[in-house]
Order: structure tokens, then sequence, then C-alpha cells
């Protein structure tokens, strides 16, 4: 069985594990065959990128297949979004000016509450997106 897809297999996905898990896989394997196995190592880098509850639901999921994740232009801005992201937070944790963080990073305001709105609902608004590589590196 192939499962090479694009629009199934991420729609796949998400029905499965959600859509950060999709934007973590295209972020960190962006045109690169992964296999999905039924017992998920971890200390695998899809385990540490994803999570071992969501490595195995794929697995049980996918049953020992591999998957194309797909690579282009929505993965390069997944990476300028999630840069962007850690820069807002970055700066709002600095003291800076909805207004003067919106200037700096190239967005709107709006976008600036959008951010720190997401990312309070995550549990922290320390805390950074999950696509934040290196949490305690400065991300500015």
């Amino acid at each position: 069985m192939s499962h090479d897809d694009i629009g199934s297999v991420l729609d796949e996905i998400e029905e499965i594990a959600g859509a950060d898990v999709v934007r973590a896989l295209r972020l960190e394997f962006p045109g690169v065959r992964i296999y999905f196995g039924l017992k998920p190592d971890p200390d695998s880098t899809l385990v540490q990128t994803i999570g071992l509850h969501a490595a195995q639901a794929l697995g049980d999921y996918f049953g020992g297949d591999h998957v194309t994740i797909p690579t282009g232009k929505a993965s390069a801005n997944l990476r300028a979004g999630a840069d962007k992201a850690r820069r807002i937070m970055a700066l709002h944790k600095s003291g800076k000016k909805i207004a003067e963080i919106a200037l700096a990073v190239g967005v709107t305001e709006r976008w600036v509450y959008y951010v720190m709105r997401r990312n309070r609902r995550n549990g922290d608004d320390r805390q950074l997106d999950m696509f934040d590589n290196a949490a305690n590196d400065n991300p500015v």
C-alpha cells in the first residue's frame, strides 16, 4: 500500500494525530519518506518531533508503511511563520508594545495578538511554539 497522495495523506495524519503533528512533520521531514513502524523507537527523530503517542497512533494506522511528507512552498511558509512566532513572543517578553512588535516582525498587530493568544492556549504565554527546537536560545 502506498500513501503518497499529498492531500489525502496529510488529511489522514491530521485526523489521527492533529494539525500540529502535520505541521511538525512538514517542517522536519519535507520531501522525505517516513516509515511509521508499529513499535516506534522512543529515541528516533520521528518520536522526538511528534511525540510517542502520535507516532504510535500513526504506526497503528499506517501499519508499518512508508509515507512521503510533501515539500514546497507550504513548508517554507511554515518555517517562516514559526520563526516569526518565536520572534513575536521574544519581543513581547522583552516588553515591546504590540505596534512595535508588528513593525519589527513585518506583520499586522492583529497577527501579533493571534500568535500571543495561540501560545497562551498552549498553556503558557512564556512558552514558544512547538516548532522552537531551541527553547533556551534567544530566538531574536
